[in-house]
């Protein structure tokens, strides 16, 4: 934890956000996703607890960092959802960041944020001191192979996602981001056939690059196939085989 009696740096470096106070790894839901859960139980976790700043509660529509925040933070989401979105085009949503997904990977290279990160609903993020987690890795091994291997597998999803979003059809974009969201929440152990939303359908027609009335053509059209139910932002997956079939499918 950071010295409690010289400054906390993350008072300056999200003004936003409000500590909601201390909060050890051990009782943390998504311990799991930051040690290998051979390791969550050992004297390591004090190790780690170390590189954590603290936890934080933000609100919906409030931004993750200041427009000249410099990267020295990763953060894990806790709860909640995020959307970061392009500075210059605020249409353009870039990506979405939902419970146990890290945000920054993308701006340790250059030590800036590119995107503004604006919280969708109430969400808890636990901010990490960089330079400590990597001098952390560095140490150990296992750490190291963990870490490596989760923000391997938030790219192949991401990967994934946008590769359906640049050549598929609509109904594939559509079909490819609610099974995305479906994996989301089965992860955190969560019904994943059963799903409200926390994105509005202009955020989704914006990210999925299609029109708003493309976007819910779409969604009549496959609850009338009986493939999904829609009800305002609640969607449940009805035939999810169907579904992910429908992405290897020519269009």
């Amino acid at each position: 934890m950071a010295d409690k009696h010289s400054p906390d740096p993350v008072e300056n470096y999200i003004s936003l956000m409000r500590l909601r106070g201390e909060s050890k790894c051990s009782e943390c839901a998504l311990l799991n996703r930051c040690l290998p859960r051979s390791l969550a139980d050992t004297n390591l976790l004090p190790i780690f607890e170390s590189a954590v700043s603290g936890n934080f509660a933000i609100d919906a529509g409030e931004d993750l960092l200041s427009d000249e925040t410099k990267f020295s933070l990763l953060f894990i989401v806790k709860s909640g959802t995020f959307k970061a979105i392009n500075r210059i085009n605020e249409a353009n949503i870039q990506a979405f960041y939902f419970s146990g997904n890290l945000i920054g990977l993308e701006a340790i290279g250059q030590r800036q944020f590119d995107s503004r990160i604006i919280a969708l609903e109430r969400s808890v993020i636990c901010a990490v001191d960089y330079d400590k987690l990597l001098d952390l890795l560095n140490r150990l091994n296992q750490v190291k192979k963990h870490f490596i291997e989760t923000i391997s597998l938030q790219h192949l999803e991401s990967l994934r996602l946008f590769a359906i979003i640049r050549s598929g059809s609509v109904q594939q974009r559509v079909a490819a981001f609610l099974l995305f969201i479906s994996e989301q929440q089965k992860r955190r152990g969560q019904a994943f056939l059963d799903m409200v939303l926390p994105m509005g359908r202009t955020d989704i027609s914006n990210f999925l690059g299609v029109s708003p009335e493309s976007l819910s053509r779409t969604l009549t059209s496959l609850s009338k196939k009986r493939l999904i139910k829609v009800f305002n932002r609640r969607v449940t997956l009805m035939n999810y085989d169907a579904l992910s079939k429908m992405l290897s499918e020519a269009d």
